[in-house]
């Protein structure tokens, strides 16, 4: 069963960030359904790292954490200047007088999103261990 929590309060936002801080996206994966105004972002744990390996480059077969989905979408801007596809989660600030939404990531990437109404959700999946030792 996957965990659901809805953030309706921007006041809330210190909550989604303490959730999904450190977690990684791919640029590739947002998508925006237009007909329910709402943009999607899979997000997963980036805990595979194989020596030389770089925070920018991609993992194949990462286990999917869940999707931070924003409601009520009026329109949104994703300036990726960096172009390294994987970015990690930072914070997230709501100016509520624009009633825009702004991601802060480590890696720089711009993503800002203009609601008509604060609304968020994490969804989580739950957890299935793939260790074959024990």
């Amino acid at each position: 069963m996957m965990g659901i929590t809805v953030f309706t309060d921007p006041n809330q936002l210190r909550g989604v960030t303490d959730r999904i801080h450190d977690r990684w996206f791919d640029s590739a994966e947002i998508t925006f359904n237009e007909n329910k105004a709402t943009l999607t972002i899979p997000f997963f744990d980036r805990t595979v790292q194989a020596p030389g390996f770089r925070s920018f480059e991609k993992v194949e077969s990462v286990r999917p954490f869940g999707f931070l989905k924003i409601y009520h979408v009026a329109s949104y801007t994703i300036r990726d200047t960096e172009k390294v596809g994987l970015y990690d989660f930072n914070k997230f600030t709501y100016d509520a007088r624009k009633k825009r939404l702004l991601m802060h990531t480590g890696v720089p990437i711009e993503i800002e999103i203009t609601v008509t109404q604060f609304e968020l959700a994490l969804e989580e999946l739950p957890y299935e261990s793939t260790d074959t030792t024990t």
